[in-house]
């Protein structure tokens, strides 16, 4: 009896650690390369077009400026900024907002930030902004790095030497 019982205590031994280092090996072969870090929100933008297309597709060193052309805090934020442009060269900004392509035209056009190469006005789809943000005061402001890592979000007007410290 004694030697059945050391018998079956060696046979559960090797079982037990054989599964061990099978599982142990498994694991090691499976191990994949850490998931690109994209905190850049899921929000469907729409160009004068009609071309739409995903904020989780823009390259880093990118500023998302959400906004309402009548909205006065965002009249004065664009004011800071445009006159601080040269400040923001290596960021592409994108103003966005929910009104129609006309009235965003023309709030570019009020404060001289049409026709300039790392500026871009862009119409939003208001569910994609609710469901990846929550509600938004107007402005709001992100500002992500070139490796797509918010840097920084500004939640209503803020003044132009706040945001210029995180660039």
């Amino acid at each position: 009896m004694k030697k059945l019982s050391c018998y079956l205590t060696v046979v559960l031994y090797l079982v037990f650690t054989g599964c061990t280092s099978k599982t142990e090996k498994h694991t090691e072969s499976k191990a994949v390369a850490p998931p690109e870090i994209n905190e850049l929100p899921l929000v469907i933008l729409i160009e004068p077009t009609g071309k739409q297309f995903s904020t989780r597709n823009l390259p880093g060193n990118t500023i998302l400026i959400f906004f309402g052309a009548s909205c006065e805090h965002c009249q004065r934020e664009a004011t800071q900024i445009q006159k601080n442009l040269k400040r923001f060269e290596r960021y592409t900004l994108y103003f966005i907002s929910m009104d129609p392509f006309p009235v965003i035209n023309q709030f570019a056009q009020e404060y001289g930030m049409n026709n300039r190469p790392n500026i871009r006005f862009m119409r939003a789809d208001g569910a994609s902004v609710s469901s990846s943000l929550g509600y938004l005061q107007t402005p709001t402001i992100l500002i992500y790095a070139a490796n797509r890592k918010l840097i920084k979000r500004f939640d209503g007007e803020t003044k132009v030497e706040e945001i210029l410290k995180f660039l």
